[in-house]
């Protein structure tokens, strides 16, 4: 069995379908794992989903799919976002369960670790993590409204870190502009962080992948969306194979 854990596809279904053909992946025998961001930006959203459902693939929350659920909740409207074919979808409902209504739907723990963007300084492993992934799954199976569910599990702190850090001191603290490049009195989270099980994590395009290179992170958001490549990273063999995009399918992270 292969396990391929994917960087962030954001929409790209065609190129999610060279890269599982890249490492000869065989659906019922091999497992795929996303580091989340599997929609939004590029043009076919539901199609990833129902592929990545389709070979019994597993995920983490990123950002946009945070971000999906607002919207479906009627907490966020849409404006230049592209998954306007998932909530036009009879299996919505179903989908937004899918996401979320999983044993691990922040952090996937083995002897390595998936999550979206990073981990607090102190964040210890397993305990924290189990504790956040339970924190979540209760939320969402409880029978408050899908609107204060939803608020609920965006709101939290620890949600926020582990989908959306970059940058952030020595007290897990994040600058007020998330997406300031190299922010005075800010390091990237991973400086802050004691060597440990192996890391795959995505979220940051336009970070310069040398700056990660250490023995412990598999850092695996190359930009496909935006005319990058889509890389995987093949687990039994820590081998990162990756695809070129097919097109620029939105400008430029900056």
């Amino acid at each position: 069995m292969k396990t391929l854990v994917v960087g962030d596809v954001q929409g790209c279904a065609d190129e999610l379908e060279d890269l599982l053909a890249a490492v000869g992946f065989s659906s019922g025998e091999d497992h795929l794992v996303s580091v989340g961001d599997l929609i939004n930006r590029g043009p076919k959203s539901l199609a990833v989903l129902q592929l990545v459902r389709r070979v019994g693939g597993d995920l983490v929350l990123g950002n946009h799919e945070l971000h999906l659920l607002e919207v479906a909740a009627g907490l966020r409207q849409p404006v230049h976002d592209t998954f306007g074919d998932v909530l036009a979808t009879p299996e919505l409902p179903e989908l937004l369960d899918w996401l979320v209504n999983r044993p691990e739907p922040l952090m996937l723990i083995r002897d390595w670790v998936v999550v979206h963007a990073g981990l607090p300084p102190r964040f210890v492993l397993p305990d924290e993590a189990r504790t956040a992934n339970e924190a979540v799954r209760a939320r969402w199976q409880s029978a408050e409204p899908l609107a204060q569910r939803v608020a609920a599990i965006v709101a939290d702190p620890t949600v926020r870190f582990l989908t959306r850090v970059r940058y952030c001191n020595a007290l897990g603290e994040t600058p007020p502009d998330e997406d300031e490049p190299d922010p005075a009195g800010y390091e990237p989270w991973f400086e802050y962080r004691q060597p440990g099980p192996r890391i795959a994590f995505g979220h940051w395009a336009r970070l310069n992948p040398m700056r990660a290179r250490r023995p412990d992170l598999r850092f695996l958001d190359t930009g496909c969306v935006y005319g990058g490549r889509l890389t995987g990273w093949l687990v039994e063999e820590d081998r990162l194979i990756s695809v070129p995009a097919r097109r620029a399918y939105w400008p430029p992270a900056v």
